[in-house]
């Protein structure tokens, strides 16, 4: 009897003793979420002030779009409308599956990053040691192609300009891929200059297809999508997947309500590791707060290799492109740079549009994206986006915008005024100086900007834009400098000591080879002195060796680097060995 008791009360003891644990569970369980709950009750107002940002006609203009905010932890305030379907009335949201283009290449390029971490690759090793099969017997062309280094390929620094999977027809990079890398060209050294090589991001995702020992797409499930608890994201064109919206080419909204729209009819049966993601901003949000995740137990990536990711690619890049880049990313965004750090990427397939910013220093995110292909670089998307982030910068860090002061206008010193009209010249270009009245025009890369007298040798901007000032820092020479930081230092050009013997035929040249860079140039005249211009629109001087050739000025980020314009005794023009006939007005 007394056993039994003694037992009973045991049990009794233990259910108790669990029965605490399971409610003290509970209550700290409670206590961690508090804080979540507390920044949201205490973010009422900057909910409400970023909800008045969201123009209630902004549907007419991007179709259906979705925005969300989030740090580390999750999703700080989102809003979303139109429509991802309009003949069915599906609205659009954070769950929204579109197409992410570009995104696309950011994803592929941190699960190499994640193989590296775990010792399975060596970004320093070239391509084809992890494909050999792929690039045996090829040709010269694609044996190049094998000895890029894995990180080259990351930094998107391999110089060669690769046909976009997107303007594609069923494309499937493992099946493709070889036969279009053969049609690749570099058309800049390698490691010198940022360029986008979709194609090149594809052969990365043959070496996580053979490095993980299952096709690409299922990997990326396995290794990405599902522990993120990314849903209704998948690489794979043959996936079901819930909520896929259309694409419209015009969206117009009459007083009627009525809604018409032009839907964009796309082959959309692509394969690819640097296009064909698709997603919804609620997963995109998640994977990208991976990024700003302090943690050290951050399972994803570690904090070296994420700043890896933030870290311009090559030091000097600023003054040489005029902006910087990371791994995946783009750093330079003057519209937030006050902020601190900014990383962002954009990306588009037919009419989907994604814009994804990172503020690294803050702790927060922003994904958007949309339906509508009436959307540029800084369209409706981004300027809501750029002022989403504006406001909550300056609501919860009480961070102000730089504000644009327009100098006085002052008279300029006469011996200043005297002595700096004219051209200037460096290896980035050439620009032109005009004195009128007290206003010195600049004319630089087909963009025109006036500026004032400042002081010292020192003109400032009347207006805000690219420019920050000018500084003449020698009779003869000049600093141009941009709001990016970046600067450029150039040479008056004295147009007397110039060659007039050189004297080619001004106008638009084509080449007569469809493979040849560039595919066509411009060669004007300023004066008695001849520039050439490619789609870039910067001008670079000839400098004549004979009557019948000359060297182009240009640093080697230029596609024109290191060629020499000549000019046969019939007229035909020739760079280097490609020639070029002049189109016909």
């Amino acid at each position: 009897m007394k056993k039994n008791l003694h037992k009973n009360l045991m049990i009794t003891e233990r259910l108790f003793i669990i029965v605490f644990i399971f409610f003290l569970l509970i209550f700290t369980g409670c206590k961690e979420k508090e804080p979540l709950e507390s920044i949201q009750r205490e973010d009422d107002q900057i909910i409400d002030k970023l909800n008045k940002l969201i123009d209630k006609d902004l549907p007419s203009k991007i179709a259906g779009y979705s925005f969300i905010l989030f740090d580390d932890k999750g999703e700080l305030w989102s809003a979303e409308g139109g429509f991802a379907n309009i003949e069915k009335g599906i609205k659009f949201d954070e769950n929204t599956v579109i197409y992410t283009g570009e995104i696309s290449q950011q994803v592929t390029i941190s699960e190499i990053l994640k193989l590296y971490e775990e010792n399975k690759i060596d970004i320093e090793k070239e391509v084809s040691f992890y494909l050999p099969e792929f690039f045996e017997g090829g040709s010269d062309r694609l044996k190049k192609i094998g000895d890029l280094k894995i990180s080259t390929i990351i930094k998107g620094l391999t110089g060669f300009a690769s046909i976009s999977p997107e303007s594609l027809k069923n494309y499937r990079f493992d099946k493709d891929l070889k036969n279009y890398l053969e049609k690749s060209n570099q058309i800049y050294p390698e490691n010198v200059k940022y360029t986008e090589s979709p194609l090149f991001i594809d052969l990365l995702g043959l070496v996580i297809q053979k490095i993980g020992g299952k096709d690409f797409s299922s990997f990326m499930d396995y290794q990405i999508f599902i522990p993120n608890k990314m849903l209704s994201s998948s690489y794979s064109p043959d996936k079901k997947l819930k909520n896929v919206s259309l694409f419209y080419s015009s969206i117009i909204m009459p007083q009627d309500d009525s809604l018409r729209d032009s839907v964009i009819k796309g082959n959309l049966n692509i394969l690819s590791p640097s296009t064909s993601m698709r997603s919804s901003t609620g997963d995109l949000a998640r994977f990208y707060s991976l990024f700003i995740d302090e943690d050290p137990g951050n399972e994803f990536l570690s904090r070296n290799t994420i700043n890896y990711c933030f870290t311009p690619v090559y030091q000097g890049q600023l003054d040489m492109e005029g902006f910087e880049t990371g791994v995946g990313w783009k750093l330079t965004n003057t519209d937030l740079d006050y902020a601190g750090k900014v990383a962002y990427f954009t990306g588009s397939f037919l009419a989907h549009r994604v814009f994804i910013i990172l503020l690294p220093d803050h702790n927060l995110g922003l994904v958007c994206a949309c339906n509508a292909y009436s959307w540029e670089e800084k369209g409706d998307l981004y300027t809501v986006a750029v002022n989403i982030l504006k406001e909550y910068i300056k609501m919860k860090f009480n961070i102000e915008p730089p504000s644009f002061a327009k100098p006085a206008e002052k008279q300029i010193p006469e011996n200043i005024k005297k002595k700096i009209s004219g051209f200037y010249f460096s290896d980035k270009g050439i620009l032109m100086l005009d004195v009128k009245g007290n206003e010195l025009h600049l004319s630089y890369n087909g963009g025109y900007s006036t500026f004032y007298y400042f002081k010292d040798n020192i003109f400032l901007p009347v207006e805000q834009n690219t420019y920050k000032e000018i500084e003449f820092i020698h009779p003869d020479r000049l600093i141009l400098r941009f709001d990016t930081k970046a600067k450029l230092v150039m040479q008056k050009l004295i147009t007397e000591n110039y060659d007039s013997s050189f004297s080619p035929v001004t106008g638009i040249y084509k080449a007569q080879d469809m493979y040849a860079y560039p595919a066509s140039f411009m060669i004007k005249q300023y004066s008695n002195f001849y520039v050439i211009i490619t789609d870039d629109a910067k001008e670079h001087l000839l400098v004549p060796i004979s009557k019948n050739e000359a060297k182009i000025l240009c640093d080697k980020t230029s596609i024109l680097y290191g060629k020499k314009l000549y000019i046969d005794e019939s007229g035909e023009v020739m760079l280097d060995n490609a020639k070029y006939s002049i189109m016909k007005k």
